[in-house]
């Protein structure tokens, strides 16, 4: 209807509220600017149009690939703290736990529920559905999936890697200060990281829970 949309969710939210309206949908084909019309059906108090997203596949050489591999780890790095930072504060915690084990649970692929964090149960379900049969995009989710885990992974507390490293460089730098050699007390440690961890252990379960119950 002549609005300028920036991306997929708000086409959405357009059409979802558009039920039985007409709407005038300016798209390209074959590299020109064509206007269409469209009537969404109305299911359940929302507008459903047939369409969906898709990816766009780019064969770039090797040197373009490079910058663009560099491009999408920064993003993936950047969404993983960004999920994290909002669902680990306690308006996160309460919407998460709200979520998880009551009756508002986000409704299977609405965007509460895309929004959410999900487990390796929701990754191997939406896995095929992502991928769509394409061995790139299977590795692309392969690759995205595995740059999650090691900066899980790096988080500076036990039993993470992270934690053994800070640890590890502790122990290094007290025993030069000290002129012998200095252990660390581990389960002094351990007791501390398990206190921290609490939010990141609760939110796996939650998670794991809404991967079950969709």
């Amino acid at each position: 209807n002549g609005q300028q949309l920036a991306g997929w969710d708000q086409l959405k939210a357009a059409i979802e509220k558009s039920g039985g309206q007409t709407l005038t949908l300016t798209v390209e084909r074959n590299g020109q600017t064509v206007e269409v019309t469209a009537t969404p059906k109305e299911q359940s108090g929302q507008g459903f149009l047939g369409v969906g997203p898709a990816t766009a596949f780019e064969d770039v050489g090797v040197l373009a690939a490079i910058p663009q591999a560099a491009t999408t780890m920064g993003n993936v790095t950047q969404a993983t703290f960004d999920g994290l930072k909002n669902r680990i504060s306690p308006s996160g915690v309460s919407e998460t736990a709200k979520q998880s084990f009551t009756s508002a649970a986000p409704e299977a692929g609405s965007t509460a529920d895309l929004n959410r964090p999900q487990t390796i149960i929701g990754f191997v379900d939406n896995g095929s559905d992502i991928a769509q049969g394409n061995v790139w995009s299977i590795l692309w989710l392969l690759a995205a999936l595995s740059l999650v885990l090691a900066l899980f992974n790096l988080i500076p507390l036990l039993p993470l890697d992270g934690g053994h490293a800070v640890i590890a460089v502790y122990e290094g730098i007290a025993s030069k200060v000290k002129h012998h050699r200095v252990f660390a007390d581990y389960r002094k440690a351990l007791s501390v990281s398990l206190l921290l961890l609490s939010p990141l252990l609760f939110l796996s379960l939650s998670a794991m829970v809404l991967d079950i119950r969709n």
